[in-house]
């Protein structure tokens, strides 16, 4: 049987390294526009496992709390880093008001009417638009150069979506006998969050590695453009 509590572990390690990376990127390198948003959405995925994980010691509200904030927030942000890059727009500032309807809501399924299910199939729902957008954006998104890299990309929001739809319906099976580090089902959902979790964060990179190989290329073409308008213009001269 799989220990939950150490793929729980492995995936908010792999997220913290992947915060701790991109924050280290942002200051010492050249980063394009969402990279921000992305390191702040990481971030908040990571605090979401963290959060699951310090139910063990610390009150279990302020836990529940966490997780049904930084859940949603965490899709907004991906979502907004998605269309900051490849459309150089942000994602509408209104969008941001669900949380405002989400939280409260969740808050009374679990301080009024404690139900689990409920819960979580509000905090699905909740992401599903952005994990549409994202998904939509990412196919159909057609650069220059490296278009297997964004479907590849979407195939990972994709699995990261599907394994959220698994849990729900293993809750919608049992609940009663649900339990965070205990539920034998459980193993396949985070493992397959695993992969999924680490493809999306090497995704990010490795389109942004890419765009800078792109600016560099374009910078040597109009270079020997240049170069060769110059001396087409020295020849004519003579």
């Amino acid at each position: 049987m799989i220990d939950l509590q150490t793929v729980y572990i492995c995936i908010m390690h792999v997220l913290l390294f992947y915060s701790a990376a991109y924050i280290l990127f942002w200051f010492t390198q050249k980063t394009y526009n969402g990279f921000g948003s992305w390191t702040l959405a990481t971030i908040c995925f990571s605090c979401t496992y963290g959060a699951v994980l310090l139910r063990l010691v610390i009150s279990e509200g302020v836990c529940v709390g966490a997780v049904i904030l930084f859940t949603p927030l965490a899709s907004m942000l991906y979502t907004d880093a998605i269309l900051r890059f490849t459309k150089d727009k942000p994602l509408p500032g209104y969008a941001y008001l669900l949380l405002l309807l989400v939280v409260p809501l969740n808050l009374y399924f679990y301080y009024v009417d404690n139900n689990i299910t409920i819960r979580y199939a509000i905090l699905l729902l909740s992401i599903t638009p952005f994990n549409f957008i994202i998904c939509r954006t990412l196919f159909l998104f057609n650069p220059v150069t490296g278009r297997i890299l964004y479907l590849i990309g979407g195939m990972f929001f994709l699995m990261r979506f599907v394994g959220l739809g698994f849990k729900l319906i293993l809750l919608l099976m049992d609940s009663e006998n649900y339990s965070v580090f205990q539920s034998p089902d459980m193993g396949a959902y985070l493992l397959f969050n695993l992969v999924a979790t680490i493809g999306v964060g090497l995704f990010f990179f490795m389109i942004h590695i890419l765009r800078s190989q792109e600016e560099l290329y374009m910078a040597r073409l109009g270079n020997a453009m240049k170069k060769k308008v110059s001396g087409e213009k020295q020849f004519l001269s003579e």
